[in-house]
This record gives C-alpha cells, sequence and structure tokens, in this order.
C-alpha cells in the first residue's frame, strides 16, 4: 500500500483546544458525573476509586489517567484471511460498509421496501469483494427475522460471509455468549497474539449514561479481551450541547468513563473510540449525518483519540441526509469523507456503504458508487511523491520544448501509479450522467455473480448452525444464509 502523505494533516483543533475539551471532560466527570444502570460496573468502578452515589459515578482525574496510562495504544482487528487483518493505531485510512439500515432502494433509484435477511446476506458478500472495505458490519436489519433473535442472525450471516474482520452489533447483553461463540467458530485456529476475528462494541446513551446491556457486553468482552468500539453518537443540541465544543466535552467524557470501566476489568482490554455525533435540524430536530459539523467533529475526536493514546476505530463519513442517489448524497458523501480522512479519522464507517436518508437506506448502486470514491479519496491522500523519478528532469530535456511526453516510456511506466482511472465514473467519453446508475448495476451484478468470501468448513457451519437452532431460529433458513456456496 503506498504511503498516505496526506492523511491527518488537517488540524481543526489547536493543542490548547484539545487540553481544554479534555480538562472539561475531566472535571464533568468528577464533579457531574455519568450514570451506570448495571450495579456491577458501579462496584468494579467503586473498587478502581470512584465515589458512587446511587446509579451516579464519580471519577477522579488520577483514576481517569491511570486507566489511559495501563492500557494497549494499538488495537488488531483480526480476520479470517489473515493478510486482511487491521491494526488500529497505525494511523491509516480504513473505510467500512455500512450498518442497520432498514430498508433497501430498489436498481433504478426509485421504490422502496424492507430489509430482509437475503440483503444482509448478499450485502455482506458484496463488501468482502470490494477492496475499499477494510472490514464488516451489519449492513442492514432485517425485517423477516425474529427481532428478538437479530443478535445471533446478524453475527452468524456476517461471520459467515465475509473472511474480512466483522465488527459484530449487539442490541442486548442476552445473547452475548452466543454471539462470542459464533466469532470463536468463525476465527477457527487462530495465533495466540490475534485471537478474534470480530469485534464488539456499545453505545453510551446521552447525555452522560450507560444502560446496563452495553456494560455488561463491555464486561464480557474486556475479560476475553475482545476488542471493544466504545462510541458517542449524540444529537448536538437536543443530547449534547449545540456547541461543538460542548458536545465534544459530553462524547469525550462518555469515552473516558467507559475506558475506566474497561480497564479496571481488565488492564489489557483492546478498546477504540467511536464517533457519530453531528448536530440537530434546528427546524425537525433530526439528527443530520450529512453535515459538515459531523466531519468538524470527526476531526477533533482524532485529535482526542490522540491526546488520550486510544485509537480511533469508529468516525462516522460518507452518510447522506438525501433520500436519493444524486447530487446532495455525491456532496454529502464525497465532503465527510475526505474531510474525515485530512483529519486524521483512522476508521471512517459508512464510507462505502451506499446508504441514503440519515441512515435508513441502503442502495446496491450507491455502495458500489461510494467505494468508488473511497478509491478516489485514497489516492488524494497519497499526494505528490516528489524524488528523481517523478521529477522527470531528464525526460523533460529529451523531449524539449514543443515535444511530446505522450511516446515516452517515462509516461509508459508511470502513467497507471500516477493517475487514477475510473471505469464508473462519466469521462467525457459520451455517455450521459444517468448512465452511473446503470454502471454501478451492472458492476453489482458481476460481483455478486463472480465473488465467494473464503468458505467456512463443514465443521463450522454445523457448529454456527447448531447455534443458530438451539436460540430458536429456522436451521433451513440459517443453513441458506451462512453456506457461502450457491446463489449469489
Amino acid at each position: 500500500m503506498r504511503d498516505e502523505k496526506l492523511f491527518g494533516r488537517l488540524k481543526i483543533l489547536s493543542d490548547d483546544e484539545v487540553d481544554r475539551i479534555h480538562d472539561g471532560a475531566l472535571r464533568t466527570l468528577s464533579s457531574v458525573g455519568i450514570v451506570f444502570e448495571d450495579a456491577a460496573a458501579r462496584e468494579t468502578l467503586r473498587a478502581a476509586g470512584a465515589k458512587v452515589d446511587g446509579e451516579r459515578v464519580r471519577i477522579p482525574e488520577e483514576l481517569v489517567d491511570a486507566s489511559l496510562a495501563i492500557g494497549p495504544g494499538r488495537v488488531v482487528l483480526g480476520a479470517r484471511a489473515s493478510d486482511r487483518s487491521i491494526e488500529l493505531g497505525r494511523r491509516r485510512f480504513v473505510t467500512t460498509n455500512g450498518f442497520g439500515t432498514t430498508h433497501v432502494l430498489g436498481s433504478e433509484g426509485v421504490g422502496l421496501r424492507e430489509a430482509t435477511a437475503d440483503d444482509l446476506r448478499r450485502l455482506t458478500r458484496l463488501a468482502d469483494g470490494l477492496e475499499q472495505v477494510g472490514f464488516c458490519q451489519n449492513q442492514v436489519s432485517p425485517s423477516d427475522l425474529p427481532q428478538d433473535l437479530l443478535d445471533v442472525a446478524l453475527a452468524a450471516i456476517v461471520l459467515a460471509n465475509t473472511s474480512k474482520h466483522a465488527h459484530i452489533s449487539v442490541y442486548s447483553a442476552r445473547f452475548a455468549d452466543e454471539v462470542i461463540e459464533l466469532g470463536r467458530i468463525a476465527g477457527g485456529d487462530r495465533p495466540s497474539e490475534i485471537p478474534h476475528v470480530f469485534s464488539l462494541g456499545c453505545c453510551s446513551v446521552s447525555p452522560l449514561r450507560y444502560p446496563a446491556e452495553a456494560t455488561v457486553l463491555l464486561g464480557e468482552a474486556a475479560k476475553r479481551r475482545i476488542p471493544f468500539l466504545l462510541v458517542s453518537g449524540a444529537v448536538a443540541g437536543v443530547m449534547s450541547p449545540v456547541t461543538l465544543a460542548g458536545s465534544l466535552v459530553v462524547q469525550t467524557a462518555e469515552h473516558l468513563a467507559a475506558t475506566v470501566l474497561a480497564r479496571a476489568i481488565e488492564a489489557d482490554a483492546p478498546v477504540a473510540w467511536g464517533s457519530f455525533t453531528s448536530p440537530m435540524d434546528p427546524r425537525t430536530s433530526r439528527q443530520r449525518l450529512g453535515a459538515s459539523e459531523l466531519a468538524l467533529l470527526n476531526g477533533a475526536t482524532a485529535q482526542l483519540c490522540e491526546r488520550c493514546g486510544i485509537p480511533f476505530g469508529y468516525g462516522t463519513g460518507g452518510v447522506t441526509d438525501s433520500s436519493e442517489v444524486g447530487f446532495q448524497s455525491g456532496i454529502e458523501k464525497g465532503l465527510t469523507t475526505l474531510a474525515a480522512a485530512l483529519a486524521g479519522a483512522e476508521v471512517i464507517h459508512d464510507a462505502a456503504s451506499g446508504i441514503l436518508a440519515s441512515g435508513l437506506v441502503v442502495s446496491y448502486e450507491q455502495m458500489v458508487i461510494d467505494a468508488e470514491m473511497c478509491r478516489i479519496v485514497r489516492r488524494f491522500l497519497e499526494g505528490i511523491r516528489v524524488d528523481d523519478e517523478t521529477l522527470a528532469l531528464p525526460v523533460i530535456e529529451d523531449v524539449g520544448p514543443g515535444g511530446t511526453f505522450l511516446t515516452t516510456q517515462h509516461t509508459a511506466t508511470n502513467f497507471r501509479n500516477e493517475l487514477l482511472l475510473s471505469d464508473l465514473w462519466v469521462q467525457g467519453d459520451g455517455r450521459e450522467p444517468e448512465d452511473l446508475l446503470g454502471s454501478a448495476h451492472d458492476r453489482v451484478e458481476s460481483m455478486l455473480a463472480a465473488h465467494r468470501p473464503d468458505p467456512l468448513s463443514d465443521e463450522q457451519i454445523k457448529a454456527m448452525l447448531a447455534i443458530w437452532k438451539r436460540v430458536g431460529l429456522d436451521e433451513g433458513a440459517g443453513r441458506r444464509l451462512v453456506t457461502t456456496e450457491g446463489a449469489a
């Protein structure tokens, strides 16, 4: 992979501003405190040195500092295909597919339908085949599966249909053991230093509260050293102050509190921080995920992660508030992804997602378009290479005034590495802009027909289906969804 010279070059905050936000979060934790609904979490924090008053926990600054000092600064996201593992903390550009949409947009850009389990299977395979998707999460929340059993179903389908790292979203702690066991089965025999092919995570409930389900899951992951993403997604002006600095104080306080808990449970607990904090639309109070403020918050969060020595494992970009594949979606997706990368958001969730309508809708075709956008952003991050070869002084001398560089060996040798060419975008070749959706649709169909993720063994499939059946899911449907051979 070529160097991404421009990654993280954009600084949103000065060093003093980073310190002021961090200090504000410490003050908030020690004076205002944070609610932990789970009694076991409160007792763990009390034993570590926090002050507990009912459900509210006040965490002193010295306890936060001690927690930040003991944990690992890098987190490895293992994968079934070992060459697809990702080490967070190396400050490089990683993009993922999307998360949890409930509806699918038709291939012509019109018509909505509810997402199904087969959509999750197909979209995960598409993500597995797209080079720009660094690791996978559950793209949709299917309507045709029992909603109280989704945790097990989502984990099994995603783990079976990608050999990349899988980030598994768990909505409750009820099936934590089953989900973790599914991850262990998918991983097979792993090197001891990279034992897990999946990660888990939880979200705070802003402002300053963690539900019991979240911290129970965090505890189970910490004890097993499963990579865990601590995510905050406040709506500025509703769940956090309308000012971006104030929202960052709340978000950072939430991140720090959960980090203290994780490392009180297990000092080596591999945690990363995440954010989809973004502003409300004051006209509707809805969260705006395509807003420029989201990109600013991403960049500031990257600097706060660096300040605390925690990887930024879940930035957000590539989402649009538009419900259509069009001008608004292109502007919002491009802006938030490029700005987040320039500001040093190491993992940009949803950048290669196909997500529309503020996270409610996914389009297969938009997902392919998004992946191409990410490829362009990656080329931009590489910047301009300056060395003897690229300066080309001997070639300039040979060609001289009025000559052409078209037929030189220098051009033939370097144009593929220097210039990004796309067979998806309009290139001035006479195609109408409307053909983009058609080209994207053709690519979706060809990829799904040709690409297969690395298969699980028969023994792994059998073990997964045993869990699938044990919780009450239909075994026949499960076999079709977790077997990688067969129809696209």
